[in-house]
């Protein structure tokens, strides 16, 4: 289960509490050293930042997909998820296109295409493929008018999610039980390191006063905060912490 203080006690604590922890944890497993300037790989301040953006992307799949938010045609699906990218219709049939990629992540070679497609190649572009699609509507409020991410929050958000080469092989899987995500290092006899990465989705709770707002996942899918690594509400999955 999710293991961070009460929610009352949250608001009282200052925030470097729980990026000090998020850096402890980040501590305990391998991970590949990465030079300045240099794009694969894996360092502390990847797993920080990357834990978050998939939170933020669940944040959003739960709450655009949900009942409470207007359907769409969808019979125009196509059309208006490629036009109009800034309205409620385009953002319930992408949280249901990425709610798609998680509940059935696997093919019979228990490989993960979408998933994996999403995490290690989508990078937000209204004309790019479905995954750029994706990640384009998800961060919509973090695109310039150049379409690309605002220089002050591109130092965080940086696409593809996970970026990987030859050094270490990662493995995605999710868990539909937790509320928080872990990494493992399952190397194998070569001595190649094989990251884990496991995602956690599970059943989002009904809204009440006693579980979760909706508001409480808008505020948290369009946090810009790079100090912020700590969702509203305990509720809320964070992933690969």
């Amino acid at each position: 289960m999710y293991k961070p203080l009460l929610q009352e006690s949250v608001k009282n604590v200052d925030q470097s509490i729980f990026k000090q922890e998020l850096m402890r944890k980040a501590s305990e497993i391998a991970v590949v050293p990465r030079s300045e300037g240099d794009s694969p790989g894996l360092n502390l301040l990847d797993i920080i930042r990357q834990s978050k953006i998939i939170s933020q992307v669940i944040a959003f799949m739960w709450y655009y997909s949900g009942d409470e938010v207007d359907s769409c045609d969808e019979k125009n699906c196509d059309d208006k998820c490629n036009n109009n990218f800034d309205n409620l219709i385009c953002k319930k049939c992408q949280a249901k296109l990425g709610l798609n990629w998680y509940l059935y992540p696997s093919d019979r070679n228990n490989s993960y295409p979408e998933l994996r497609k999403l995490l290690t190649e989508g990078k937000p572009n209204k004309n790019g493929n479905k995954y750029d699609k994706f990640l384009y509507t998800v961060f919509y409020h973090l695109i310039g008018e150049d379409g690309n991410i605002k220089r002050e929050y591109s130092d965080f958000y940086k696409f593809p999610i996970y970026q990987t080469d030859d050094s270490f092989e990662a493995i995605f899987e999710v868990d539909y039980t937790v509320f928080n995500g872990v990494i493992s290092d399952i190397r194998n006899r070569s001595g190649k390191l094989e990251l884990l990465f496991t995602l956690s989705f599970p059943p989002r709770p009904q809204y009440s006063n006693a579980t979760l707002k909706p508001d409480q996942l808008v505020e948290w899918h369009e946090n810009v905060d790079e100090n912020d690594f700590t969702p509203p509400n305990p509720f809320i999955p964070v992933c690969c912490s």
